[in-house]
C-alpha cells in the first residue's frame, strides 16, 4: 500500500513477491486537507481516502505492507479494523512509534530502533537473480 510513488511501490512489491501470497496493490491517497497532516495525528484514516474506489474493506488481508507517509495511519487504520489480525509491515523510517506496526524495515543509515526493526542495508527492491 502506497500512495503511487513508483519508489514507494517498488519497495512494497519487492518484499510481497518473495511470499508465497497473492499481491494486491493499494494505491491510496488520503484527502485534503488530511494528506498534510503529520502521519501520528491522524489515528487510523480509512475514513479520510480521496476516492470510494480506494477504499479498503473486508475481508482484510493477512498481511499488508505499506511504505510511504500516507500509508502509515491507513496501515493503523487495516490493523484496526481487522481486530488486529492483519500483520503490518512498514518499508522506511515510519518517524512514528514503531510499536504502531507488526515489522518495520528501514535503511540501516536511519538508525530506527525497536524490537520489531530489521533494518537492511540499501531499500527492498525488484531485483533478483533472474530479473
Amino acid at each position: 500500500m502506497t500512495e503511487g510513488a513508483a519508489g514507494m511501490e517498488n519497495q512494497c512489491l519487492g518484499l510481497a513477491e518473495r511470499l508465497p501470497f497473492s499481491i494486491r496493490v493499494f494505491r491510496l491517497r488520503l484527502s485534503r486537507p488530511w494528506r498534510w497532516f503529520a502521519p501520528h495525528s491522524l489515528g487510523s484514516a480509512l475514513k479520510h481516502l480521496d476516492a470510494p474506489a480506494d477504499r479498503l474493506g473486508p475481508p482484510w488481508p493477512r498481511l499488508l505492507i505499506g511504505c510511504g507517509r500516507q500509508s502509515i495511519p491507513l496501515s493503523r487504520g487495516v490493523k484496526h479494523a481487522s481486530g488486529g489480525r492483519t500483520f503490518t509491515v512498514q518499508c522506511q523510517d515510519p518517524r512514528v512509534r514503531v510499536r504502531n506496526f507488526d515489522l518495520v524495515i528501514p535503511p540501516a543509515h536511519d538508525s530506527t530502533k525497536g524490537p520489531n526493526v530489521f533494518p537492511i542495508v540499501g531499500s527492498p527492491n525488484r531485483i533478483t537473480r533472474h530479473k
